[in-house]
């Protein structure tokens, strides 16, 4: 459903539409079969920094010019941990201990995937999570708020 896009958000879909047209990410990734991480040169176009504080390396933009960059990227089927790694960068800009771990997110030196449900407590097993490889922070639901895991945990 199209929106009405200021001259940045319009500047941030058009610079995802170039990139996908220069790296063609769709086949790279159909090429490689894995999917995993994202495709080279796509964080240094800013999308994970745009709605994140400017003191943690993000750009003060709002919600909506994130959501104008992941509809980009959506449209273009960008692989990789796009959605996960921009929610959790929201999820986690108001956290104190995860400071330090923010500046990676914004220049996607970092990715998180988040989890939606909480595993179950019978056995503590859940579904696939889109987005986790080795490399990934995890956000797991627990009680009223999340549990950041470390990649490897």
């Amino acid at each position: 459903m199209p929106v009405a896009l200021t001259d940045e958000q319009a500047a941030l879909a058009e610079a995802i539409h170039a990139w996908s047209a220069a790296h063609r990410p769709r086949e790279v990734v159909r090429a490689t079969e894995t999917g995993a991480g994202l495709p080279a040169g796509f964080a240094a176009l800013g999308l994970f920094g745009v709605a994140l504080p400017a003191s943690v390396g993000g750009a003060d933009g709002s919600i909506a010019d994130l959501a104008a960059g992941l509809a980009a990227a959506a449209e273009e089927l960008v692989p990789g941990p796009v959605l996960g790694t921009a929610l959790g960068g929201l999820l986690l800009a108001d956290v104190p201990a995860a400071k330090e771990l923010l500046p990676a997110l914004a220049e996607g030196e970092a990715t998180v995937a988040v989890l939606l449900d909480a595993p179950s407590l019978d056995d503590g097993v859940t579904g696939p999570v889109p987005g986790v490889d080795a490399a990934t922070w995890l956000l797991v639901p627990s009680g009223d708020g999340h549990v950041l895991l470390a990649p490897g945990t």
